[in-house]
């Protein structure tokens, strides 16, 4: 194969690069969809901040407080947006998910697919890895709702311990676990997609198994996972800090770019996941040496002597 010489992140990144313009439509559609769907909402923010003390408080910093009070005013109504928040998401995801086919199989092919291939792809794994996401959905809540139960259960028995640190420290762990859990858990599922997409099998229930055994001795590549979701989470929290202590209140427009730049960086350290996923796949195959039948010389029969004329 072509990377086998290189680390998972470098193959990684390659194939990101060969497939990186799908990923800035899916940053372009995702923006769009956001504007559209909050625009009503800016513009009765606006007949409200226009004539009110919320909107001095608002400009020269942000305050958390006034913020609540604002969006619970029933001129805002922000109930009234949830519905369509909710159906741009819902498109934003089946858009992610019908060009996810494809960019995996220009992934697997390590090399720029015509168009017509790219979406003849995207079409034909289209179900198949919806049915992997709901699957993983299913999956996801089952794990959450067994941590969430041993919180509970440890904010139980530590309620009345004197030393509160080291119940908070237990909680972190617990959430830390919890995180980590997770994260495999998306790990497996991106191998059962990129195993469902390689093989074009059609019962997505031997994809998911495969794609768990596959995550049980996949030490390395969840390594390399667990480094790309650090990096994801420090640009996050960095981002924030630098829109919160350093962009001005009143740089709406900065404001802007910035949080759009955090969210780019995150979407395309997503699909760099999924193209270690995809190098570790194809690192995992077993290559099988060629056979080579030697066939063992057949007798020869000496030609016969020509008969002397007497």
């Amino acid at each position: 194969m072509a990377h086998t010489n290189k680390s998972l992140l470098s193959s990684g990144a390659t194939s990101f690069g060969v497939s990186k313009r799908y990923v800035i439509w899916l940053y372009v559609v995702g923006l769009v969809l956001g504007i559209g769907s909050s625009a009503g909402l800016f513009a009765r923010l606006g007949d409200v901040l226009d004539r009110s003390l919320y909107s001095d408080r608002l400009m020269h910093g942000f305050d958390l407080a006034t913020f609540m009070g604002l969006i619970e005013k029933p001129e805002v109504s922000l109930g009234s947006h949830t519905l369509i928040s909710l159906l741009c998401a819902a498109v934003f995801f089946f858009f992610e998910i019908f060009l996810a086919g494809g960019i995996l199989a220009e992934y697997l092919a390590d090399a720029r697919m015509e168009r017509t291939q790219f979406y003849s792809r995207c079409g034909e794994n289209f179900w198949k890895l919806i049915r992997i996401a709901i699957l993983f959905f299913i999956a996801a809540a089952i794990v959450m709702g067994i941590v969430r139960g041993i919180r509970f259960g440890i904010g139980s028995a530590t309620e009345n311990w004197k030393n509160e640190q080291a119940a908070f420290a237990l909680q972190c762990i617990v959430v830390v676990l919890e995180g980590l859990a997770l994260l495999w858990l998306r790990m497996w599922f991106d191998l059962a997609q990129t195993e469902t997409v390689s093989t074009s099998a059609r019962r997505v229930r031997s994809a998911v198994g495969h794609g768990f055994r596959s995550a049980c001795r996949a030490g390395a590549l969840y390594a390399s996972y667990l480094l790309l979701g650090i990096v994801a989470l420090a640009v996050l929290v960095l981002g924030g800090w630098f829109w919160w202590s350093v962009v001005p209140a009143a740089a709406t427009v900065l404001s802007f770019v910035v949080w759009q730049v955090i969210l780019f960086v995150t979407l395309a350290l997503r699909w760099w996941q999924r193209a270690v996923v995809v190098a570790w796949y194809e690192r995992s195959i077993p290559v099988t040496e060629p056979v080579v039948l030697h066939a063992e010389p057949l007798p020869q029969t000496p030609a016969p002597l020509p008969e002397m004329n007497s």
